[in-house]
């Protein structure tokens, strides 16, 4: 689709984004921009590969795919986790989901040397998103912070350390701090 007038339009490396007016006007979010090559496929068990470049706009108003994992929403009467982080049971799950999120001031030009936090979600290497509902809509960009948030593989998707890896690669595993590593270089 193509940018409309109330859409902010930004270039990055691979192309142009555009994203929308957050809740609070004053915010800006870009949500699930990808930030390498999908790792599927011939990628699975490889450190994330280059982004490919987009043609045209990337519209980037909706979350992308977490990665996958059990989706362990327990009572939230009895369990924290449950409810304060669980991860919806609505979100798309998918191998492909190598997308971070950003919020930026709406006052925010390019040139700007403004703080970024680039946060990293928990969940022991298992579980969690970077669009865990406390993430949506913050506060930083109100105060000249741009957010950064990240999905990253998890699991056996994103840890696993098998020998053949080592034979193949030359190193086993944790392709999900890769990812994390990437992302960062990304932002």
């Amino acid at each position: 689709r193509e940018c409309v007038s109330m859409i902010r339009r930004v270039r990055v490396e691979n192309g142009w984004v555009c994203g929308l007016p957050a809740a609070d006007p004053r915010i800006t979010s870009y949500k699930g921009i990808p930030f390498a090559a999908p790792p599927v496929g011939e990628n699975r068990w490889r450190a994330p590969q280059p982004c490919p470049d987009w043609e045209g706009e990337l519209f980037a108003a909706d979350f992308g795919p977490i990665a996958m994992q059990a989706n362990c929403a327990g009572d939230p009467q009895k369990d924290i986790y449950s409810r304060e982080w669980a991860v919806d049971k609505e979100l798309a799950m998918s191998e492909d989901c190598l997308y971070l999120n950003i919020w930026t001031p709406d006052t925010a030009k390019e040139g700007d040397k403004l703080p970024v936090l680039f946060y990293i979600h928990g969940g022991g290497f298992t579980g969690g998103c970077g669009h865990e509902k406390h993430f949506d809509d913050p506060i930083w960009p109100t105060k000249g912070v741009i957010g950064v948030t990240i999905n990253y593989r998890l699991g056996p998707l994103g840890f696993a350390c098998l020998p053949e890896l080592k034979e193949e690669a030359g190193h086993t595993g944790n392709y999900g701090l890769y990812d994390q590593m990437t992302a960062m270089k990304w932002v």
